[in-house]
């Protein structure tokens, strides 16, 4: 028996919907803990417990470990998974884009495990960062973008406005935390550097580089600081990243962490800024997302 056509019944897809509106009773300002995981598992369970989801499939409820949610199935003796089975229902989770959605922000796993007389058959797992969007948006032709062209993902539950300065190209804003956000901005260079000669030139500036960033800093925060530098490589061009500290001009006991990349390209300087604020969710959360944003840009020559 084929679970392909059950996995996509509507059954299965309002047993993620449930999910979801267990979840939204927990407050989105807050960091979901362990406890708050296993309250919903446990109000899952009853919602879902020996529902049958078609084909004689059987819902065993809901359960978690740790920041896991672990959905069993009790399956009849003639089934066997298919090949795609976990893509499959991976399509079916994103295209719950809320329930999606906050799997990735609030760090929730996922385990479907299927078990026929209580043994196990079939186990899939995925983790939250599985559950990010596979859109992208492109700068081309973009009137800020100076001819620079790449396309880049957008995670679930961020909106993508336009740049307000001359040279912000683009602006991403988490939905859930308004006060992060991650912009694209692109300046001329003073001429065209290869690949290699852009590295050294990072390589033997990092510190100027260093000193520039936490002044410019200063225009908008107080007591800007570097607390990490390293050279790194975005898709295949040399860029510099500096992630910084600093306090808000408004409220001194508000700390920020910012996360710059700056990337020679071509005769093009790109900066890369995501900001947010220096509590919990940026470091089980959001530094993550900054990092998936930047690593996903692709250029024209990887184009296909």
């Amino acid at each position: 028996m084929n679970l392909e056509v059950t996995l996509k019944n509507k059954y299965m897809k309002g047993i993620i919907l449930q999910l979801f509106l267990l979840i939204s009773l927990t407050a989105f300002s807050e960091v979901m803990s362990e406890k708050d995981i296993q309250n919903i598992a446990h109000q899952t369970n009853s919602q879902i417990q020996g529902v049958d989801i078609g084909d004689g499939i059987i819902s065993k409820g809901c359960t978690s470990e740790g920041r896991t949610l672990i959905f069993k199935y009790e399956v009849p003796n003639n089934w066997e998974p298919y090949d795609q089975l976990k893509e499959n229902l991976l399509v079916d989770i994103k295209g719950s884009t809320q329930f999606a959605q906050l799997c990735f922000t609030k760090n929730i796993d996922v385990d479907y495990v299927f078990l026929k007389q209580n043994s196990l058959v079939k186990k899939i797992s995925f983790k939250s960062y599985e559950f990010y969007t596979d859109n992208y948006i492109s700068i081309k032709d973009h009137p800020k973008a100076k001819g620079v062209n790449f396309k880049i993902k957008v995670p679930i539950g961020w909106e993508v406005t336009e740049g307000i300065t001359p040279n912000a190209v683009k602006i991403l804003t988490n939905m859930i935390f308004p006060n992060s956000s991650y912009n694209i901005v692109i300046n001329n260079n003073i001429t065209f550097f290869s690949r290699q000669q852009a590295y050294k030139i990072l390589q033997d500036n990092i510190i100027k580089y260093k000193n520039e960033v936490e002044e410019y800093t200063t225009l908008h925060y107080k007591e800007p600081q570097v607390i990490e530098q390293s050279l790194v490589k975005i898709s295949t061009y040399p860029a510099v990243l500096f992630k910084v500290k600093a306090k808000s001009l408004d409220s001194p006991h508000r700390n920020v962490i910012l996360k710059q990349w700056i990337i020679l390209y071509e005769d093009k300087v790109i900066t890369l800024l995501g900001m947010g604020e220096d509590d919990l969710y940026f470091k089980t959360i959001l530094e993550k997302e900054f990092n998936y944003i930047t690593n996903s840009i692709i250029f024209p020559e990887q184009f296909y």
